[in-house]
């Protein structure tokens, strides 16, 4: 299906609007559409997904010569957009989380201080995004845990220490230590 940009555009803005999208948000994928409009024309004048990946791949800011999070953001969505529209004759407009939320715990154990971890971060009404970045720190130190061979400690008797600090470097005490893990390996 042979496309212009002003066309592919007028749609997904179509799209936006009627999700309920806000009226700034609107005019930043208008103005993108505007960007993406000039470089197409420079190139034939038919959008393509070659030439929408070209566009995507501009990151670089012409005004201060470097990268730019926003305009890869911005490009690369847009472009994703138009081209899920020529493919499918729809306008994908869902999120899409980086990496589905990241690892999850396996064992037992680790799954049930998972689900104990966003109990409480629930509880605590923090909001949904701040929840789920809280949540992929967590799972991603409970999975590099559990992938060491550590177990959760059930003892409540003091802190838990791991292996590696056994021993202070400098010969003087031990280093004060707050954790809930120990290792199943013993050095």
């Amino acid at each position: 299906m042979d496309a212009t940009v002003q066309q592919l555009g007028d749609v997904v803005i179509d799209a936006l609007r009627a999700a309920g999208y806000m009226p700034s948000t609107i005019g930043q994928y208008e103005k993108t559409i505007r960007y993406l409009r000039g470089f197409v024309a420079e190139r034939g004048g038919v959008y393509t997904p070659a030439l929408g990946a070209r566009f995507a791949a501009m990151t670089t800011s012409p005004r201060t010569g470097r990268f730019s999070a926003q305009r890869r953001f911005d490009y690369r969505r847009l472009v994703t957009l138009f081209d899920g529209y020529l493919g499918t004759g729809v306008v994908d407009l869902s999120v899409r989380t980086r990496g589905g939320g990241g690892p999850r715990p396996v064992s037992d154990a680790f799954t049930v201080l998972d689900a104990a971890w966003e109990a409480d971060m629930n509880e605590r009404g923090l909001a949904p995004a701040t929840r789920s970045a809280y949540g992929r720190v967590a799972r991603g130190y409970l999975t590099f845990v559990e992938s060491r061979g550590s177990m959760i400690s059930r003892a409540r008797t003091g802190p838990a220490c791991w292996r590696s600090w056994n021993r202070s470097p400098t010969g003087g005490p031990r280093p004060r230590c707050s954790g809930w893990s120990r290792t199943s390996a013993r050095s």
